[in-house]
């Protein structure tokens, strides 16, 4: 179920990262992806890759990504292991200094940073680049009728509802990863190669001519979007300290069904940070 909620990120994004993945000297021969959970980001990268590598500190979503397998670009099968971020260059068969792409989608909130740059030098080759990025908010698409409304349901429940439960590390996604710890002084990457980009900040379309999100829009209905959301560990949380209340997600659902009828036209902030090994 947790990986058909979470599905792929948009082709954009793989074509940006590996745009300046090559532009400053990447080759394709091993990919590291960590915090693979059930491997969806690990499957999309292993198509431009000789090698590819899953890593989760959890069994369950190793065994869930193994069920599901995939391929690398020379035919090879994906490899799946279990570990922490912060001993990835111990807990996998790559060798140290052989990772020419490490990709970490929306999980580096829950490292220990400090360590995790450590190990990162030690298994990205140099020229070898780091790509980390989270979604951070949902964003009811402009055009849709009732938009407003619809947004400032959405606003409501993250802000309000879940926000003052949620723990450092989902507060520092929700803010973009602005306040994630960088490598600088730490680990051999080159500051003066780093690179920030956000898309459809605040809402606004980053698409073609800003008629649509980057990334595009896609429709969902509320069914949909209510078991998405309830993988989050935010929402767990607030289980945890309502017992015996009415449940969030049944009461945010029925709000915008009020307002936005069955289904709703949404994109997805997105924010990426790419680093180039020294």
């Amino acid at each position: 179920m947790y990986a058909q909620n979470h599905g792929s990120y948009p082709n954009e994004l793989y074509g940006w990262i590996l745009s300046y993945h090559a532009e400053t000297g990447g080759k394709f021969n091993q990919i590291l992806d960590v915090g693979c959970g059930p491997g969806n980001v690990t499957r999309d990268g292993a198509k431009s890759f000789d090698h590819a590598t899953g890593l989760d500190t959890s069994e369950a979503m190793i065994r869930a990504a193994k069920s599901i397998g995939g391929k690398t670009k020379s035919g090879e099968q994906i490899k799946w292991c279990i570990g922490a971020a912060e001993e990835c260059s111990t807990v996998t068969d790559i060798g140290l200094g052989q990772v020419d792409l490490l990709t970490v989608a929306t999980a580096a909130h829950w490292f220990d940073m400090s360590k995790f740059w450590k190990e990162a030098a030690k298994i990205v080759k140099p020229a070898g680049t780091v790509a980390i990025w989270v979604t951070p908010h949902y964003y009811c698409h402009p055009a849709t009728e009732g938009a407003a409304k619809i947004q400032q349901i959405l606003d409501d429940f993250e802000l309000k509802v879940l926000a003052p439960g949620e723990l450092s590390g989902s507060r520092i996604a929700r803010e973009w990863y602005d306040d994630l710890e960088q490598p600088w002084g730490k680990a051999d990457f080159r500051k003066d190669q780093f690179q920030r980009v956000k898309w459809n900040f605040d809402g606004k379309p980053s698409g073609p001519a800003g008629a649509d999100f980057f990334g595009r829009s896609q429709t969902l209905t509320l069914q949909q979007l209510g078991e998405t959301i309830e993988t989050a560990s935010t929402i767990e949380r607030w289980r945890e300290t309502h017992a015996g209340t009415d449940d969030c997600v049944k009461k945010f659902i029925a709000d915008l069904k009020q307002v936005g009828g069955d289904s709703i036209r949404f994109g997805s902030g997105l924010s990426l940070l790419l680093y180039k090994r020294v």
